[in-house]
C-alpha cells in the first residue's frame, strides 16, 4: 500500500529474539542521550558540545519539539560573537543538518519551523544579497522535494512561506537591471506557471489547484488587467477544469477547484478581490451555468456511479435557480432525482441529501 506515491514499510512481520535485543539496546541508548542532553538543558549549557548532543538526539527523534527549542537558544548564544561570514557559514551548515531529515521525515512540522527559524535569523544578520541567495536556494530545495513528493502539503505549505519571504525581500528594495533581486510580479508569475507544470505532472494535486486559485487573482492585479482580460482568463481556467474533469471525474481535488470556479456564478457569495478572477454579469452566468449543467449531465451520462458529479449538479442548479428564479421548477425535478441518487452514492451523508430534499420539496410547494 502507498500514501502519495511513496510505499509504506511493513509491520507485519514478527521481529526475532536477535531484532528485540537489538531494539532493547537502541532504546537504552536512546533514553541514556535524551537524559544527558536534558540535563545540560536543565544547567542551560550553551556550548558546542551541548550543540553537537541536540543534533544526535533530533536526527533519532526529529519530534522532541524541546529539544529544538534549546537548540536555538545554544545558537542564539553563539551566533552574536560571530562576524558575518562566520554566521553565513553557520547557517549553511545547520541548513545541511537538516537536511537528510527533511528527506527521511518530509512531514515533520517541527523540522520545517526549525528551518524557517535559520534563515529569518539569517534574514536580520546577513547583507540582502547573503541572505536572498539563502532563500533562493530554499526555492530550489522545495522544488526538488515537491517533485518527489508532489502532494505533500506541508512542501507546499513551506513552498508559500518561502515565496512570501522573497517577495518581502524583493519589495523592500529597488530592483536593478542586472541584480538577483527579482519583482514581486515576476515572483507571482512565476509560481502561477509552477502550479501549470504540477497540474499537467499530475491532476490530482489538491495543493496546486489550491496555490493557483490564491495567485490568479493576484497575477491579474498585477498585471492590472481590465475586464476582458479577466473574462479569458476565467473562460481559460474553466477550460483547464473541464479538460482535467474529462481525464479523471473521481478525484476530488479537481472538484474543489471547479467549486471554487461556480461560486463566481453564485450572487450568495460576496467574494472578496483577492479570491475573485472575474465578476460575470447575470447574463453571463445564466449562459455559463447553462454549458456547466450541460456539460454535467454528460459526465453523468458517462460515469453514472461518481457522487461528485451528481454534487455537482446540485450545487450548480441551485446557484442557477438563484441567478434565473424562472428555472427553479423546470429544474426542481431533476434536483430531486439527484439528490435521490446521493442517498444512494454516499451513505455516509445520507440525511444531508434527505434533508436537501426535504428543503427542496418544502420550497416547491411554497
Amino acid at each position: 500500500m502507498a500514501s502519495h506515491g511513496i510505499p509504506r514499510v511493513s509491520s507485519s512481520e514478527v521481529p526475532t529474539e536477535q531484532s528485540r535485543l537489538k531494539e532493547a539496546q537502541k532504546i537504552v541508548q536512546y533514553r541514556h542521550l535524551a537524559d544527558l542532553v536534558n540535563h545540560k538543558y536543565g544547567e542551560g549549557q550553551l556550548d558546542i558540545d551541548s550543540l553537537s548532543l541536540t543534533s544526535k538526539l533530533l536526527t533519532k527523534n526529529p519530534e522532541y519539539y524541546s529539544i529544538w527549542n534549546y537548540r536555538r537558544r545554544i545558537l542564539q548564544h553563539l551566533m552574536p560573537n560571530s562576524t558575518p561570514t562566520t554566521n553565513s557559514y553557520s547557517y549553511e551548515n545547520e541548513l545541511k543538518f537538516l537536511l537528510p531529515l527533511l528527506i527521511q521525515f518530509p512531514k515533520c512540522y517541527w523540522i520545517w519551523n526549525h528551518r524557517v527559524w535559520v534563515l529569518e535569523q539569517a534574514d536580520t544578520s546577513l547583507p540582502l544579497e547573503a541572505a536572498l541567495a539563502f532563500w533562493r536556494e530554499e526555492l530550489g530545495l522545495v522544488s526538488k522535494m515537491l517533485a518527489r513528493d508532489s502532494r505533500n502539503f506541508h512542501g507546499w505549505r513551506y513552498r508559500r512561506l518561502v515565496v512570501k519571504h522573497l517577495e518581502a525581500l524583493c519589495s523592500n528594495h529597488d530592483v536593478a537591471e542586472g541584480s538577483s533581486l527579482r519583482s514581486t510580479h515576476q515572483i507571482v508569475e512565476d509560481e502561477f506557471d509552477y502550479t501549470t507544470k504540477m497540474i499537467e505532472t499530475n491532476l490530482s494535486n489538491f495543493s496546486a489547484w489550491h496555490n493557483r486559485s490564491l495567485l490568479i487573482p493576484r497575477l491579474l492585479d498585477n498585471r492590472q488587467a481590465g475586464r476582458d482580460e479577466r473574462k479569458v482568463m476565467f473562460e481559460s481556467e474553466l477550460a483547464l477544469i473541464h479538460k482535467a474533469l474529462y481525464t479523471d471525474p473521481y478525484d476530488q481535488s479537481l472538484w474543489y477547484y471547479h467549486n471554487y470556479l461556480l461560486q463566481h456564478f453564485d450572487p450568495a457569495q460576496q467574494q472578496s478581490a483577492t479570491t475573485t478572477i472575474y465578476s460575470p454579469s447575470n447574463e453571463e452566468s445564466i449562459h455559463w451555468l447553462r454549458h456547466e449543467l450541460d456539460l454535467l449531465r454528460e459526465l453523468c451520462d458517462d460515469e453514472d456511479g461518481c457522487r461528485w458529479i451528481y454534487q455537482a449538479l446540485v450545487e450548480c442548479s441551485t446557484i442557477y435557480t438563484e441567478v434565473d428564479r424562472d428555472t427553479q421548477h423546470t429544474l426542481t425535478r431533476d434536483l430531486q432525482l439527484w439528490l435521490q441518487k446521493l442517498q444512494d452514492l454516499d451513505p455516509l451523508r445520507f440525511k444531508r441529501w434527505k434533508d436537501a430534499e426535504a428543503g427542496l420539496l418544502v420550497r416547491t410547494k411554497a
